[in-house]
């Protein structure tokens, strides 16, 4: 599949290339485990659920109250997301149900003929059901 020119995709709206940080963007998958024990001989043992987690890190670049604004509908539901997202592992879209940290935000004021609050740059993490 050919790259669309967006990284995350929440529902149907994509997210602006040029609101995620430059290089701040990661896509990793983690393996669970289900259970472990420790043998006899002190040796630990693991027992893996069958589907890696993905997890999607990045960080939204320092922006305008306006930009704020229309990001808003991306964090009404931060425990059920559906989600598209750019694999670096496999050169596709895969898609799956997420749930994401409660982002922090912060901002600092300017004066008024320069726009006024600036957020600054959020951590974003998206982790797979």
């Amino acid at each position: 599949m050919n790259y669309l020119n967006y990284r995350v995709m929440f529902g149907d709206k994509p997210l602006s290339e040029n609101l995620i940080a430059k290089g701040s963007f990661s896509c990793n998958r983690a393996k669970r485990i289900k259970s472990s024990w420790v043998d006899a001989n002190g040796v630990e043992h693991f027992v893996y659920y069958p589907k890696d987690k993905t997890v999607i890190e990045f960080s939204l670049r320092e922006r305008s109250k306006v930009e704020q604004e229309e990001l808003l509908h991306l964090f009404a539901n931060t425990e059920e997301i559906n989600l598209s997202y750019w694999d670096d592992l496999t050169c596709t879209y895969k898609s799956g149900l997420f749930y994401m940290d409660r982002p922090k935000f912060t901002h600092r004021t300017l004066n008024s003929g320069l726009g006024g609050i600036m957020y600054d740059a959020t951590k974003i993490k998206l982790t797979e059901y």
